[in-house]
């Protein structure tokens, strides 16, 4: 059966497959999955290709973009596709928006997201991530409720909150294959590949002056989600140095982490399979500025998950919106700590 397939040449990089119809060669550049019969293909995050011939059965493939230039090639000649199952419109240009680095399509459906999404805020996000420092009020006996200690606390519990959410998405989409690489925080991507070094200088920088213009026009002074910890935050920043430690590791690291995760690399990431890009990261930022649960600084969050979403969507590298994510919120907390 193998020996009567046509040759083909499949370029993987970063968990790309470039393919075409001509003289054997399957040449696409587009992002998303291939569903194939009688040969599967499967990727790993390090671009690395693998295949196997699977008799009848259906597998998924995970397709990711990459520049032209930046590419490797895996000979497998010895598999092949029918020619009747190479898609047609392929190489398409109306099929590839060219600013978006992210999948095409998703294996898992909206019941999925909409389910993963409930069970995150319920389970995660209002007991541990916004009710963090009651927790730790209730918990810790009060003669010992100090501020430095609830500094510490809420560390470790913006930690359990980041372990329990990676692990109920990672659970969740399990059975639906590998994960795609848009997932992963390639810092290792500063400057090749549209590298989130110079993505994150210029993402921060738009962001700045949208919250800045928003703040002059709606006088929001609560511009962050920190301002969720209001006066008890303050209070913590003002103490010790251990404290204002802690609070920086909690909302410039671990926060970051969580929730370009959850909003960007989860929620924005099947939105961009439902529809045009702008409209997904606006609806994923949507999202983002409801579930902080802070209606003075509504706006200027539902901006921050703008621009967010826009430099993730760019370079589908979930290291992009982290750092920018973390230095806006450093910016935000010095402020706080200074004025």
């Amino acid at each position: 059966m193998v020996s009567r397939m046509p040759s083909m040449m499949l370029t993987a990089g970063r968990g790309c497959l470039l393919a075409g119809n001509h003289h054997g060669i399957i040449s696409q550049r587009r992002l998303g999955m291939w569903r194939r019969q009688q040969v599967g293909f499967s990727f790993v995050s390090d671009g690395k290709a693998s295949r196997r011939v699977c008799g009848k059965e259906s597998h998924l493939c995970w397709c990711q973009r990459v520049d032209d230039e930046d590419h490797e090639e895996v000979d497998v000649s010895d598999v092949g596709l029918p020619a009747q199952d190479v898609p047609s419109g392929v190489g398409s240009s109306s099929q590839v928006e060219a600013f978006s680095r992210l999948p095409s399509t998703v294996p898992w459906g909206t019941g999925v997201v909409a389910s993963t999404m409930v069970i995150f805020w319920a389970g995660f996000h209002i007991p541990l991530g916004l009710g963090g420092l009651d927790i730790v009020a209730k918990v810790i006996p009060e003669q010992f409720v100090d501020p430095q200690t609830q500094a510490v606390s809420l560390v470790f519990v913006q930690l359990l909150e980041l372990a329990g959410t990676m692990w109920l998405i990672q659970s969740t989409l399990q059975p639906f294959g590998p994960l795609p690489d848009c997932f992963n925080f390639r810092f290792d991507e500063v400057w090749r590949n549209r590298g989130w070094l110079p993505a994150s200088a210029s993402g921060l920088l738009v962001l700045l002056v949208a919250v800045a213009a928003t703040a002059s026009v709606t006088q929001d002074v609560s511009s962050s989600e920190i301002s969720n910890g209001s006066s008890a935050l303050t209070t913590l920043l003002s103490s010790t140095p251990l404290a204002r430690l802690a609070i920086y590791v909690a909302y410039c690291g671990l926060t970051p982490f969580l929730e370009e995760y959850v909003y960007r690399g989860f929620l924005l990431t099947f939105l961009g399979t439902r529809m045009r890009w702008p409209f997904a990261v606006m609806i994923s930022a949507l999202v983002f500025s409801i579930s902080h649960l802070s209606p003075p600084g509504f706006l200027s969050l539902f901006w921050v998950g703008c621009c967010l979403g826009t430099a993730y969507t760019w370079n589908g590298n979930l290291a992009t919106s982290v750092v920018i994510h973390s230095l806006y919120n450093a910016i935000v907390l010095t402020k706080a700590l200074l004025y």
